[in-house]
């Protein structure tokens, strides 16, 4: 080839890699938004209650929200490189009724999920569970359960379906 045919080649490769990280950028943000949109319907649902939603990552929330009203980076691909979406770790308290006690003894359940980025579409949520007056190797065992379920569940918004599954497992 010619010099020129090189330039035509090379400037196409250079277009190919920017629509790629574009488009990469693209299904962060995707993600991240659906993230974020499912803390908020969990905060309208489990809100109301002291200390029934706790986000433990506010100031990730808070990078979360100020790169999706911005575009994260759609500006440069180097800030497309760069961009990283923020790991989101939130707690829910659910008051369960134990079906196995007479009568139904009521405890609370922790639902502790860390949503890391990639999350609903490309990453499972890391869930942790405590339940009080439930043996440690109970807990554990539950948790190792609700996370498999967690698995399952990639390229979903897996909480709720995370908190059905604990309520049916006390």
């Amino acid at each position: 080839g010619t010099p020129l045919a090189a330039g035509r080649r090379a400037s196409r490769t250079a277009r190919d890699d920017d629509a790629r990280m574009e488009t990469q950028q693209q299904r962060r943000l995707d993600s991240l938004g659906r993230a974020v949109e499912e803390l908020q319907a969990l905060d309208a649902i489990y809100g109301f209650e002291p200390e029934g939603f706790v986000v433990h990552s506010d100031g990730e929330l808070a990078i979360a929200q100020a790169a999706l009203d911005s575009g994260a980076g759609r500006t440069s691909s180097s800030a497309v490189d760069s961009w990283q979406a923020p790991h989101l770790d939130i707690e829910l308290r659910i008051e369960v009724k134990s079906a196995t006690v007479e009568p139904a003894a009521s405890s609370t359940a922790r639902l502790r999920c860390g949503l890391p980025p990639g999350y609903p579409a490309e990453a499972a949520a890391k869930v942790s569970v405590g339940v009080d007056g439930l043996t440690r190797a109970n807990q554990d065992q539950l948790t190792r359960t609700l996370q498999a379920k967690a698995e399952d569940l990639v390229g979903e918004e897996a909480v709720m379906e995370l908190v059905q599954e604990l309520q049916d497992a006390l």
